[in-house]
């Protein structure tokens, strides 16, 4: 009867110490965590990336995202993430209220500083650092609070850069199926193609054919066209203006529900610049896209 009262109080003991670890644990969690509530990304009117080497603002003009102050179009691919990534900031766990923050990218140097604005209201604000080691959470912490937490989703690394890796580099695009005319110039010789489908031939693949009858390379053809359906540049010349440039040495000018060109001009210390009627800058190509595209118009426009 005694093993048995002794095996009760026992349990009971147990049962009292994990209920006392449970309840407590439950109340630091509910305490030390904060419940972030989500915002609507649609409300954000402006994005402020702050770091040691400087600031990026995203604005939102006009339901498109651009670089202030400078204007410049900003990626609306990029801008969606961060959006996202702001809005839907969740923290699940208290990492340290050591203030040691430099062992997570939250020290002065390290860290960044994100603020979304709904006009000149702070929507939110929040600070980040490291990916944490499960490569699923990231270390943030908030203003006015010490402590670190570990929240949902790996993304600091969308929140790294200068203005220039927020910048759009689509610089030109279009349907490749609506284009109907193809002219190339290179130097002094140059090439006009048109489109030639052939309805009694099914499966034959379209023609590219000159005023004279000459059948174009389908090879050089579709490269130069596919190439430039959704041309990305390396990056910018914002120091040039277009129409300061003098005349381009190779342009491109392809027709379909309205015209898309590409023009390219002398090489200079800074690398070749180039324009086109979907960018206002000037801009440059990687060594490699360049040389496809000039060695295509090159000869299709019988420089070569």
């Amino acid at each position: 009867m005694k093993r048995k009262i002794e095996y009760l109080a026992l349990v009971l003991v147990i049962v009292a110490v994990g209920s006392y670890l449970y309840f407590k644990r439950t109340d630091r969690v509910h305490y030390d965590i904060p419940r972030l509530q989500e915002i609507d990304a649609r409300a954000v009117t402006s994005l402020e990336i702050s770091s040691w080497s400087g600031s990026v603002t995203l604005s939102r003009k006009g339901g498109e995202w651009v670089l202030s102050p400078s204007g410049y179009p900003a990626d609306a691919q990029k801008a969606r993430k961060l959006l996202h990534d702001v809005a839907t900031l969740t923290l699940t766990d208290l990492v340290s209220d050591s203030k040691n923050y430099d062992r997570y990218d939250l020290g002065e140097k390290d860290r960044i500083t994100v603020k979304a604005h709904a006009g000149s209201r702070l929507l939110r604000e929040f600070v980040v650092g490291k990916t944490a080691p499960t490569s699923r959470h990231t270390f943030v912490m908030l203003p006015g609070n010490p402590s670190v937490y570990q929240a949902v989703d790996s993304f600091r690394e969308d929140f790294q850069g200068d203005a220039a890796s927020f910048r759009l580099r689509k610089v030109l695009g279009f349907s490749m199926d609506g284009i109907t005319k193809v002219s190339v110039r290179s130097g002094s010789a140059e090439a006009a193609y048109s489109r030639q489908v052939f309805p009694d031939k099914p499966g034959k693949p379209a023609a590219w054919v000159n005023g004279s009858g000459k059948e174009a390379s389908r090879s050089d053809m579709d490269l130069l066209v596919s190439s430039l359906s959704s041309l990305e540049c390396s990056g910018f010349l914002d120091h040039l203006k277009k129409g300061g440039l003098g005349a381009p040495e190779a342009v491109v000018t392809l027709t379909g529900d309205r015209e898309y060109s590409l023009s390219i001009y002398p090489k200079t210390s800074e690398g070749t610049p180039l324009t086109s009627s979907g960018c206002v800058s000037v801009f440059t190509l990687q060594d490699y896209q360049l040389e496809a595209i000039r060695k295509a118009v090159d000869k299709l426009a019988g420089a070569r």
